[in-house]
Parts: structure tokens; sequence; C-alpha cells
């Protein structure tokens, strides 16, 4: 993990100081990330999607770009994986993949010839969410997908305060999303969502908006409290519900609380460089995000197929 990822992450401090800090850290950082990633390349993801859709899941695959990495070669990576999806053998109906915008160059015209190749694959494009200042952009090149006859889908983040008109727009151009508690504040919110209580009922209010607009929506969290409280209305009203994990933290009580619920499951399956999930500054914040921080460094790669091992046996295999 650079440090330049990891300076865009966490809190301004003295220059020479906190540089040497960055470089002091950055082998536990790479270490800590490698504990998301599926392998370093396509293969390996591809090889546990297809594991994790022979037990009836569905999955998105992520592509983690290095630092530096050219929006044309970024491009090229998601459209081999697509590519790869919808070709002989794949599955591209139960698949999506994840698209970072910025890391394509917010480059309309690259993200139409992706939405074409996700339409003629029956593959869906998701768009992540990052800061504050690139949701704009970022849901646009979403809306540019959609008219491109891809199914598309966005992340919002509970923590944000524009997510609320963001449910509104992803139900008039006919978007999916995933429901995040969110990365970074944002200039409205702050750091008053921090704590995890108050992220919790930001999510669930979202939630909540999502089944009123009726948009298709997937519930992303690890947090088993938070998911036992949305998924109880979706339970007592019938709604067929989407929970998506990240393969890498810990799975197995998520899933199970999804399967009590009747709820569909989706893999979040990342490959590419070491990166982590979170900014360092949530770490500090939210103690949830320090334990996965540290069983990270303590397991580095082998906490993936640690994880791999714990889904497949939830499902009996």
């Amino acid at each position: 993990m650079s440090t330049k990822r990891i300076q865009n992450s966490t809190p301004s401090g003295g220059p020479v100081i906190y540089s040497a800090a960055l470089r002091a850290l950055t082998p536990i950082y790479a270490r800590a990330g490698s504990a998301y990633l599926a392998g370093s390349n396509r293969t390996a993801a591809l090889t546990i999607a297809s594991q994790l859709v022979a037990t009836g899941s569905e999955v998105t695959l992520g592509y983690w770009p290095r630092q530096g990495e050219s929006p044309a070669d970024v491009g090229a990576e998601e459209y081999a994986t697509l590519d790869a999806l919808g070709g002989p053998g794949g599955y591209g109906k139960r698949a999506a993949v994840s698209l970072k915008a910025a890391r394509l160059g917010f480059d309309a015209d690259l993200v139409r010839g992706l939405a074409r190749l996700a339409a003629s694959r029956n593959t869906t494009l998701v768009f992540d969410a990052h800061s504050p200042a690139e949701a704009d952009r970022t849901l646009e090149l979403a809306r540019v997908a959609r008219r491109e006859g891809a199914s598309t889908g966005v992340v919002l983040p509970a923590r944000w305060g524009r997510s609320f008109e963001d449910a509104a727009m992803a139900s008039e151009c006919d978007l999916r999303v995933r429901v995040v508690k969110g990365q970074w504040p944002d200039a409205v919110q702050g750091d008053r969502l921090s704590r995890e209580d108050v992220l919790r009922s930001a999510f669930l209010h979202l939630a909540d908006r999502l089944e009123e607009l009726d948009v298709p929506f997937a519930l992303a969290t690890h947090d088993v409290v938070l998911l036992e409280r949305a998924l109880a209305p979706c339970r007592a009203s019938g709604t067929r519900t989407e929970v998506e994990l990240l393969l890498g933290l810990p799975i197995r009580q998520a899933l199970k609380t999804a399967q009590r619920a009747a709820a569909s499951t989706r893999f979040y399956v990342s490959f590419g460089y070491p990166g982590l999930p979170y900014p360092f500054r949530s770490v500090l914040l939210r103690p949830r995000l320090a334990r996965l921080l540290a069983q990270g460094v303590v397991l580095g790669g082998r906490n993936q197929s640690i994880q791999q091992h714990a889904a497949l046996a939830v499902f009996g295999r």
C-alpha cells in the first residue's frame, strides 16, 4: 500500500514526522490490506467467485488498482473481467463488476464501452462511492452506463447528508443501490456520524427510504447487530432482500444472520493491490475497525482462505 494512499485516508500532522511515520507503517498496511484480496490477479478471483456461485450466492468482483495505474490500464482490466464473467462457462447474470470512477479517470467514453459489454454479457456494473467531492461525477457516470443499457448500481453511504436525495435519483434513473455506512465524512455531517450507534441509525433510515421508493437495494455490512435490525422489517413484510459481504471481513455470523432472514447473499471478491476497505482515521474513531485492522495485520493473506472456508462451511460445502 503506497504512502500516498495512506495520506489520503488520515488526518494531517507535522509534515516531516508524519511522512516518516507513514513510511514506517507502509509494510504494516500492505500486510493488513492483503487480508482483503482474493489474489493479485483476475484468475484467482474468478476461481473463488465460481465456488461461491455454486453455493447459490451471487458475486461482485472488484479490481483494486495500484497507485499510479493509468485509467486505460484499469479500464482494460475491468473489460477483461466483464468478458470472462459473460463468456463460455461464465455466470454473468449472477455477477457484477464494481468500478472506481476516479481510477477510470471519470472517462465517460471508457464507461460507455464497459457498459455496452456489460449489457451484452448480462452483467451488472456497480459504481463504488469514495469521497463526497467525487460523488456527482460518479453518479453521472452511472447514469451514462444505464443509458447504454447496462444493469447499473451505485453505492450510497448512510453517513452522507446527500444520500436521501441520491436515493430519489436512483429511483428515477432505474439504478440499484448498495447501502453502506460510509468511509469518509461529508461537509454536512462531518465527523458527527462516527459513533457506531449513530451510523447504525443513519443506515436504517436510508434503507427505509429506499424501500419506500421501491428501489432494489443490498445491505452491505458485517455489523451483525445492524444487520439483524435492518432485516427485521423486510422479514415481516416479506420483502426479498440482498445482503452483500466483503470476502475478507469476518463472515460467518453475518452470513448466518442473512440466512435466518431468508435474504439472498452476494459476496464482494476483491483482487489486485493491497488496500484497506476503510480509511485509517476511522480506525481511530471506531474500535470495531481497530480490531479488524489488528486481525488483518496478524493474518495477512491467510485471512482470505479462512473467510472462504467459513463461508463454504455455512453453506455446508
